[in-house]
């Protein structure tokens, strides 16, 4: 079979293609949920009903928490192909040259902050909001209130998960997970007697 690429080749090249359609799915999942919580937001501004806000907050936590899922599962990827397809010196680097540089100083590599500001922002105006237009609604108090705790409660849990992954790089998240590399073995079959 000459000229056929080897199975180590076609495992890369899987890869690679999982991490693309990552990032596809995951600014697609991003952006319906900001454009539904703008939708749900403008709505409970425009009809001064706090009842929209609460579905805004959540709309907005659930493209952060896609994007998140999405970045925990390339972190992974990107973590186990340089340690299994970039350690030889031949081989193709990009995520262990593209590690190389986003650790020197100057570079910025906080674009990941978007999703985040975003969200926060979508939860901020809804808690305001929910709190201008709560003596007009019937219930109006308890939807603000819900409004809040879910503004905060996903205030405060984003920003500790940004930060707690905004210190680590791909391949000291796959040591952390895998333990380190090694290899792997199957189980020794035992006898029955």
């Amino acid at each position: 079979m000459l000229g056929s690429p080897s199975i180590r080749e076609l495992e890369y090249t899987a890869l690679m293609a999982r991490l693309r359609d990552i990032a596809r799915l995951s600014s697609v999942c991003w952006t319906a949920a900001v454009l539904t919580s703008a939708v749900l937001v403008a709505s409970a501004v425009s009809g001064h009903n706090p009842g929209f806000l609460l579905p805004a907050v959540l709309c907005a936590a659930c493209g952060y928490y896609t994007t998140l899922s999405a970045r925990r599962e390339t972190m992974l990827l990107e973590g186990y192909v340089q340690e299994t397809f970039e350690t030889d010196r031949g081989s193709a680097s990009w995520f262990t040259r593209r590690a190389q540089i986003q650790s020197q100083p100057a570079t910025d590599h906080g674009h990941d902050a978007v999703p985040l500001a975003l969200g926060q922002l979508v939860a901020l105006l809804a808690v305001v909001f929910s709190w201008l237009y709560a003596k007009d609604a019937g219930q109006g108090e308890l939807l603000a209130g819900l409004t809040t705790a879910a503004g905060v409660a996903f205030g405060l849990h984003s920003v500790t998960e940004h930060l707690r992954f905004g210190q680590l790089t791909s391949t000291a998240y796959w040591n952390h997970v895998t333990g380190g590399p090694r290899e792997a073995r199957p189980a020794p079959r035992q006898m029955a007697s």
